[in-house]
């Protein structure tokens, strides 16, 4: 019921009233025909990643509204479609033709970049859910890559583990945020992925980084390996290294693009074979 209401707001809200000017919805001005409007790509898909190209029709000024979370529908289907992260208001003077960018973000990782070329439609605004993450990006700053990322977990369900950056804690609040639209955990690594020029996403695992945080409460040797799921030994990382009490982290760098898909677990042993603590990675 929520969603039915929400989604016949979007349609009814029309107007919006800003500094006493009123500012009409794009698509509503279309319609009315005061305006017309050519959607383009400049080559890439992500922020500034499209150029609205309005002209008005009328003698009179018209205020312009373009809504952030409107997906625009490209006309060339190898090509990815791209949702609006950020609203634009301005005023078309009578006559005036007028060129815009857009900020927004590849909606479909499978696909590849649009062109220059590459033409777009209006399409529906996003699920009010995929709201949240506009509206977090739009009040804190995040690697563009990241954002990218935590979209297409959204609309292509890629794994949360993908959403990268070389801090994770700078990213903390964004894996948060889509953990809990998904209902998955946030998970303590991430995986970056092989690139090619065919597809924005290849879905093939090259690099797994994360932190594995430990306690001891006494002087010992410590052991991390990586096992898979039937314990066979995939790599030894510390090997019977002599600590003192207190807290450590040790950083994982691990490259992962020849290894077969399926779970694997970190052991941190205390004078092995006495397991600590055990940390869980999946590489799909």
């Amino acid at each position: 019921m929520k969603k039915k209401s929400a989604a016949l707001f979007s349609v009814i809200l029309i107007t919006i009233s800003l500094s006493g000017k009123e500012y009409v919805a794009v698509k509503t001005l279309m319609q009315q025909k005061k305006i017309t409007l050519i959607i383009s790509g400049n080559g890439t898909y992500q922020e500034y990643c499209v150029l609205f190209t309005l002209t008005n029709l009328t003698n009179d000024s018209v205020f312009v509204y373009i809504e952030p979370g409107l997906r625009l529908i490209s006309t060339d289907t190898g090509a990815t479609d791209i949702v609006l992260f950020r609203e634009r208001k301005f005023m078309l003077k009578p006559r005036e033709a007028l060129n815009v960018p857009g900020y927004g973000f590849s909606a479909q990782c499978f696909k590849r970049a649009p062109s220059k070329k590459t033409l777009f439609t209006l399409g529906a605004p996003v699920p009010g859910y995929w709201m949240k993450l506009i509206s977090l990006t739009n009040n804190q700053r995040f690697p563009a890559t990241a954002i990218q990322q935590a979209l297409w977990v959204l609309t292509d369900h890629i794994p949360l583990s993908a959403i990268y950056s070389g801090n994770l804690d700078e990213i903390a609040p964004l894996r948060q945020l889509i953990a809990g639209l998904t209902g998955d955990e946030v998970p303590w690594y991430s995986i970056q992925y092989q690139t090619d020029s065919l597809r924005l996403f290849t879905a093939k695992p090259e690099r797994l980084s994360g932190v594995v945080d430990y306690f001891l409460s006494h002087t010992t040797e410590v052991t991390i390996s990586v096992r898979d799921t039937g314990g066979y030994l995939i790599r030894n990382l510390m090997n019977e290294v002599m600590h003192n009490s207190g807290d450590y982290g040790y950083a994982i760098d691990l490259q992962i693009g020849k290894w077969k898909k399926g779970d694997y677990k970190i052991y941190i042993y205390e004078n092995f074979p006495k397991i600590m603590k055990l940390y869980t990675f999946s590489v799909e």
